[in-house]
């Protein structure tokens, strides 16, 4: 065996279905890699001699990508690309996510064209974040436009994965713009538009579906002058053409040329409508937190030395998290909860001071009852680190929420392999002034007993009224 080649039995392909003709990607010693298939290394080559990789690197807008001296099976030309981690999923995304997502591949398609290359997709899983920042990943999607087409060829495919979402995101739809981001489940072009113009509904579903195909292929494709003609016939009914205005005026776009720039405009120019949520405000006033704060960072410090990574349970905006990147050694934080109006705060807040080296990672999903599609990795394998914190949680999830005590520390050990740090509330739902009211089965004993069948207790502490800290390590 060559000294450079990389024993296929020591890697881990990353594709369930491959569908990349350029290559394929793979995991070896924790480092991302993309085998590129022998017929078309001079095509990737040119990619990176022309100044297209280059340049969306320079930009922020895909990872830094080299070639390597590593052969592997057939394969003898090999990439390396800097590894982003963890894996945030689109349906895990908040609006301000969905929306700069959408910008980065609207920036990615323009320079792609600037340097004579059109893309096949820009699908919403070909997105990773890099802390706040979005970043384009695949490689395979583009290709050199030789035939000089002034159409963008994935533009439905982007509708429905980012402006379709967006737009009904926007109107305080926030549960269906939500599901519609999930990557299996996105929406037909039809029904968007009869969703939109409700009249439509009215009218035979055959002719609103053909004439949005040749509007949408006017964009996609350089257009045969039968399309053209077609669009323009004046025997078509007039209800064709009130139709086709309106798809005009929807997509706000020039027929014979997708200008990407004044649809990125489009996008940015795409406000959310806000709703305020039970949880939005928490971190709003920390005059009472942050004494507590405080003492739990002082107790990170002392019992939970080098850790690098850390996930936040139900860290709202991100406020805690920040403290832990900032008043300890840990490198990165994950923070995560299931208020989107929370985490969307914090990372559109972070997003505005420009701190692209943030390792802050924002995600919104139930983290005891996930979303997934078949075959994505659990959150507590992608978000796993050497330690998690969840803050006054505990008791909204077994007396409001009725989970059980057993299983919501087994779902928190599967996020750690070092450490936890827990706050546990004697009271209950108390608030300061009112009576305690609580089962007589709920008490510090009961969640004693069981912290400690799974974790090692290093640290006890009653930092306020109603807030017990315990700091343990995985047995």
């Amino acid at each position: 065996m060559n000294i450079n080649e990389i024993p296929i039995a020591e890697v881990s392909w990353a594709q369930l279905k491959n569908k990349d003709d350029i290559g394929k990607v793979f995991y070896y010693h924790d480092e991302v890699y993309r085998a590129i298939y022998p017929d078309k290394e001079d095509l990737v080559k040119d990619m990176f001699r022309c100044g297209l990789i280059e340049e969306l690197v320079e930009a922020n807008l895909f990872p830094n990508s080299k070639f390597t001296e590593y052969s592997i099976g057939n394969f003898q030309l090999v990439i390396k690309h800097d590894t982003i981690h963890p894996i945030v999923y689109p349906q895990e995304w908040t609006f301000s996510m969905l929306q700069n997502a959408a910008l980065v591949v609207l920036k990615v398609a323009l320079i792609a064209r600037k340097f004579g290359y059109n893309m096949k997709d820009c699908h919403s899983l070909n997105i990773l974040f890099d802390g706040i920042n979005p970043k384009y990943v695949d490689l395979g999607s583009f290709y050199p436009d030789i035939s000089e087409t002034t159409g963008w060829k994935p533009y439905l495919e982007f509708l429905r994965c980012y402006y379709y979402p967006l737009f009904i995101w926007s109107e305080g739809n926030d549960y269906i713009g939500k599901m519609l981001i999930f990557s299996g489940n996105l929406m037909a072009t039809y029904d968007f538009y009869t969703y939109k113009y409700r009249l439509l509904k009215k009218l035979p579903a055959t002719l609103i579906n053909k004439l949005i195909k040749l509007r949408h292929a006017t964009y996609q494709v350089t257009v045969s002058d039968r399309m053209r003609s077609t669009l323009s016939n004046k025997k078509l009914p007039i209800v064709s053409f009130i139709v086709n205005a309106l798809i005009k005026r929807s997509d706000s776009l020039n027929r014979k040329n997708l200008d990407l720039k004044r649809f990125a405009d489009l996008v940015s120019n795409i406000d959310r409508h806000s709703n305020t949520t039970i949880w939005s405000d928490y971190h709003k006033n920390l005059t009472l937190k942050r004494e507590r704060f405080k003492a739990i960072i002082q107790q990170i410090n002392k019992y939970c030395p080098n850790v690098k990574e850390c996930i936040d349970i139900a860290g709202n905006k991100g406020l805690f998290s920040e403290l832990l990147i900032s008043q300890t050694n840990i490198s990165k934080v994950i923070c995560q909860d299931l208020d989107q109006n929370a985490i969307d705060m914090g990372y559109h807040e972070k997003c505005a001071i420009n701190d692209r080296k943030s390792q802050l990672v924002y995600v919104h999903y139930n983290a005891f009852s996930p979303l997934l599609k078949l075959g994505q990795p659990l959150p507590s394998q992608r978000f796993q680190s050497d330690l998690v914190v969840c803050l006054a949680l505990l008791h909204h999830l077994l007396l409001t929420q009725g989970y059980s005590l057993e299983f919501v520390l087994d779902e928190l050990a599967k996020y750690t392999n070092k450490y936890i740090v827990v706050e546990f509330m004697p009271k209950g739902l108390w608030l300061r002034g009112s009576d305690v009211n609580i089962p007589s089965w709920y008490n510090v004993e009961w969640f004693e007993a069981s912290f400690v069948e799974r974790f090692v207790l290093l640290k006890k502490e009653q930092i306020d009224d109603n807030y017990i800290l315990y700091v343990g390590c995985l047995k």
